[in-house]
């Protein structure tokens, strides 16, 4: 509900795509931000998604991790499932 109309979202590990689209299959991903993956994908992105399995994650997961908050994380209970971080220069509007 926050991301631009149209916005990129980097995904990571890139099997992730599969489950983000069943999301939007229940309705509960926005059908217009387009999934990328791969390293060639990421400097188009306005959004980098990530699971909480850092032995999954690609070099710039954990660029982001030490560099940046993310603008959100997803819980599943009280354990945090994954992370949304924004790109650089890139706003995360209120709801």
């Amino acid at each position: 509900r926050r991301a631009p109309e149209g916005a990129t979202a980097y995904v990571c590990p890139p099997g992730a795509i599969a489950g983000l689209g069943v999301y939007r299959a229940l309705g509960l991903w926005r059908r217009d931000i387009r999934l990328v993956s791969g390293a060639d994908a990421a400097p188009t992105a306005d959004y980098f998604v990530y699971q909480n399995r850092p032995s999954e994650w690609d070099e710039l997961g954990f660029e982001l991790r030490s560099q940046r908050q993310p603008v959100y994380t997803a819980f599943g209970g009280d354990a945090p499932v994954g992370f949304i971080w924004a790109a650089a220069g890139k706003e995360w509007a209120a709801p």
